[in-house]
């Protein structure tokens, strides 16, 4: 098959094959030796169905944060470009991006296939928010807009480069795009390198894939930056954080405690039996806890330090300009 990025022919160079875990389905999996992306075959996206059970386990209950490169980002364009200016938002879930972005000035729009989280926008004042797929808006909307913004969707997509034509032709002349997109080489502790392979993310991208998308694509590169994001280096020392006091709470209740904050989820606790921890037990399980579970947070800071003198990070911001 060609590479979905860059159109590039056969042969590309094979990766290891992946089997999802969830659906079973098996990925075989390449990297294009013309823009160096890694993609799968099939390329097949799961659908709103599959984020929909995704949602449950990946979406925190309360608004989730705006990581602040790309608040950065608009503002560097905002103050560059002065005046009113509107901006669409591609995949805006709750609109919380929309609504930062409006308090910078912008007339904000958004649209999202998922109608419980554009409801939300809509119920916080967000009246240009539409539920639908992102093709059909495009084919409908007669507005154009000076800037577009798509946050972690480029790895999703089955035809990337269709994508990016459909966004520059809302663009309004000189318009621009911002987006990040997960670095192909990023580190994922913990297994979590899952998030990142089919059919969750379709493909992955690196500087170079972007230059070439975009170069071919008609825009001219703005800034490139590569980001460790301060969510997971927070959640990082949260987890050990969790990990102390869950640890405290489990040896002073006799380890009855349920894991997790699931307490109310869970049967209550069984009057302790012979097979119980012991006191002796117990108390090594708070030293352990107390003393060598808040190491993993400084132990994960400091392993990033070295991975970022090789210029890596988590993410990779992009904003670019339409050519004439």
């Amino acid at each position: 098959m060609i590479c979905p990025v860059c159109h590039a022919p056969p042969p590309h160079a094979g990766l290891p094959a992946h089997k999802d875990p969830f659906g079973g389905k098996t990925y075989l999996l390449y990297r294009c030796q013309g823009c160096g992306a890694a993609f799968c075959d099939p390329m097949e996206n799961p659908g709103p169905a599959w984020y929909a059970r995704a949602a449950a386990v990946w979406t925190p209950a309360r608004r989730p944060e705006v990581p602040a490169w790309r608040l950065e980002g608009l503002r560097r364009l905002k103050a560059e470009n002065p005046g009113p200016a509107s901006l669409l938002e591609i995949g805006c879930s709750d609109g919380s991006f929309l609504l930062e972005a409006r308090k910078l000035g912008f007339e904000v729009y958004g649209v999202d296939f998922d109608a419980e989280a554009t409801a939300r926008a809509r119920a916080d004042g967000l009246s240009g928010v539409t539920t639908g797929f992102f093709e059909d808006f495009a084919a409908k909307s007669a507005r154009k807009y000076d800037v577009i913004v798509f946050f972690q969707t480029l790895e999703h997509l089955t035809d990337p480069r269709r994508f990016l034509a459909e966004v520059r032709g809302l663009l309004a002349p000189g318009g621009h795009i911002l987006f990040d997109i997960p670095d192909a080489d990023r580190p994922m502790p913990g297994g979590s390198g899952l998030i990142d392979l089919p059919p969750h993310h379709l493909t992955r991208w690196s500087a170079r894939t972007v230059k070439k998308f975009l170069a071919d694509g008609g825009f001219d590169i703005t800034c490139l930056e590569s980001m460790v994001t301060y969510r997971i280096l927070r959640d990082a020392a949260g987890s050990s954080l969790a990990e102390t006091l869950g640890g405290i709470k489990r040896a002073l209740s006799g380890g009855g405690a349920a894991r997790g904050g699931q307490d109310a989820a869970l049967p209550a606790a069984q009057p302790a039996t012979a097979a119980s921890p012991s006191a002796a037990f117990r108390l090594f399980d708070l030293t352990y806890r107390c003393l060598l579970a808040p190491l993993a947070a400084p132990l994960f800071l400091a392993w990033l330090a070295v991975l970022r003198l090789g210029g890596r990070g988590f993410y990779i911001f992009c904003g670019a300009k339409a050519r004439p």
